[in-house]
């Protein structure tokens, strides 16, 4: 910023709770014992920090001041860890500062526990914590695979509503582009009455149709490309793990849209070949009255 201070996220943390999520250390030391009579308190910094405001230099040893500790209060940078998400995985990382501290420190700490049985160790921490202080309350008790997979409940949500959504779109679109060729057939059928007539083949008559549903579905398949293009950005923010143009979600969506335009236009396309001149004098023949009065 033009007053020299940088934007960064902050949590207070301890050597032992980093080592219990493992975090990657890519520079420097863990946290250091926790010791009060410092001047200057220890802290690390993730990666990200290092790519958007110090590149290619080594920040390990050098000092900072936390602007929201207050003037005077600052940290001494003892090693680099690589960039964890921190808000959650829908939320681009950004620079943050580790404060190393003291365990229980903050007066409601989030405690992470490594054992080979969760429910066991649940028991045993209540029993401990009720022999400290009968009440002090234990809450939140919950493997890490658990909250990391909770982090996933709004972009699951998101993508099942765009799921749907986009289920009932391809839907409308095979129904529409059938009503749309069972009526350019009934349109046409005192032409391929004719044509038959005059020796054209069926499968003539149907590669006709077909050429002019592809010509629409390909005219369709640009167009959707470059609107997914130009709408990349809303749906990077919407879709995590999914790239605005991703090769493999595009590929599987013009193939679910071939599909479906292949499976609406069938049935027109083969009742073309089935056309005959009484049918097509019967549709387009003029009221009884009329007839005798022309002969």
């Amino acid at each position: 910023n033009a007053d020299g201070t940088m934007p960064v996220g902050s949590r207070t943390v301890t050597e032992g709770y980093l080592r219990a999520i493992r975090a990657p250390l890519v520079g420097g030391s863990d946290c250091p014992p926790f010791r009060m009579d410092e001047k200057s308190r220890a802290v690390m910094v993730n990666q990200r920090s290092l790519d958007v405001h110090a590149p290619n230099q080594n920040l390990v040893g050098r000092v900072l001041e936390l602007v929201q500790n207050g003037p005077g209060a600052t940290y001494t940078i003892t090693g680099i860890l690589g960039t964890m998400a921190e808000d959650g995985p829908a939320v681009t990382p950004v620079p943050f500062v580790y404060v190393c501290s003291a365990p229980g420190w903050w007066p409601d700490p989030e405690y992470v526990v490594r054992t080979a049985d969760a429910r066991a160790l649940a028991r045993d921490l209540r029993e401990i914590v009720n022999g400290i202080d009968s009440k002090r309350a234990v809450f939140g008790l919950r493997p890490l695979q658990e909250a990391v997979d909770g982090a996933f409940d709004q972009p699951r949500l998101d993508a099942a509503i765009l799921s749907s959504f986009a289920s009932a779109a391809l839907a409308l679109a095979g129904i529409g582009l059938y009503s749309l060729f069972m009526l350019v057939v009934a349109d046409r059928t005192r032409e391929i009455a004719v044509r038959l007539a005059i020796g054209a083949s069926p499968a003539g008559m149907i590669r006709l149709v077909a050429a002019a549903a592809a010509r629409l579905l390909a005219s369709g398949l640009v167009l959707g490309v470059v609107l997914t293009a130009a709408a990349g950005r809303v749906l990077r923010g919407v879709l995590f793990g999914v790239a605005s143009f991703g090769a493999g979600a595009l590929a599987t969506s013009v193939a679910a849209i071939a599909t479906c335009s292949a499976l609406g236009s069938a049935t027109p396309t083969s009742s073309a070949a089935k056309i005959t001149i009484r049918r097509s004098t019967n549709r387009g023949s003029a009221p009884a009255s009329s007839i005798r009065t022309i002969q």
